[in-house]
């Protein structure tokens, strides 16, 4: 049995870090690795809780010991497949928020036109009162001085 659990331990880490979420591109390939590590983690935590059971059931105290044995090593290997589906999941999160700023940068687009036109347009001279004097009271829009 130690042999056989040592082969799929070993198995299984190859699957997981084969099947490494980072190197995925588009978010239907993050999609994919998540459910491939949330997969691996709960058939992980079927065979460490079969094991775990195994081991209680174990007479021999010998044998319990190794059961107990795998039944740990099944147990890291499940924390290990969460950890590689806790990644997956963050960088399935970073890829919808990449997704989500560039369209709210392109929503944005014509605002910030807008602003750098009005910002690039030259200062504009308000009305002034007639001769600048202000004894008249009456605007005048030609008086630009």
């Amino acid at each position: 049995m130690r042999g056989r659990f040592s082969a799929s331990f070993v198995g299984a880490l190859l699957t997981i870090f084969g099947a490494n979420p980072a190197v995925a591109q588009s978010i239907d390939d993050q999609r994919r690795a998540l459910a491939v590590a949330q997969a691996q983690a709960a058939r992980a935590a079927r065979t460490a809780n079969l094991l775990e059971i195994r081991a209680k059931a174990e007479a021999d105290a010998a044998k319990a010991a190794d059961a107990k044995a795998a039944a740990l090593a099944a147990r890291i290997q499940q924390i290990e497949a969460d950890l590689g589906a806790g990644e997956a999941r963050l960088l399935l999160i970073e890829k919808l928020r990449e997704r989500v700023r560039a369209r709210l940068a392109e929503r944005q687009r014509p605002a910030i036109r807008l602003i750098a036109a009005v910002k690039a347009m030259p200062a504009v001279q308000l009305p002034s009162l007639c001769c600048n004097q202000g004894h008249c009271g009456i605007l005048c829009i030609f008086s630009l001085s």
